[in-house]
């Protein structure tokens, strides 16, 4: 309701990341609650885990708790435009 105000806009979906984007049933809840679909975000969706030498299933099910991680790590990353 704030961000919309602040915002003009209307929410429509929403993204959960940490423990709580883990529990199916709180996502639900939350969702109930909040009158639109929250989702599990996975920070490493687009990361090519196959060199993980077979844990990337294991890391892709811990995703939603790597949010903090990633962006600390990711942030230090510059665009991909080439220096002149």
């Amino acid at each position: 309701d704030f961000f919309e105000r602040q915002n003009e806009c209307h929410v429509a979906q929403g993204f959960a990341c940490g423990g709580s984007a883990c529990s199916a049933e709180l996502l639900e809840i939350v969702s109930q609650e909040v009158g639109y679909k929250i989702e599990a975000w996975n920070p490493v969706g687009t990361f090519d885990t196959a060199h993980f030498n077979g844990d990337g299933p294991k890391l892709l099910a811990l995703a939603p708790c790597l949010a903090a991680a990633v962006g600390a790590a990711t942030s230090g990353f510059k665009s991909a435009s080439v220096p002149a």
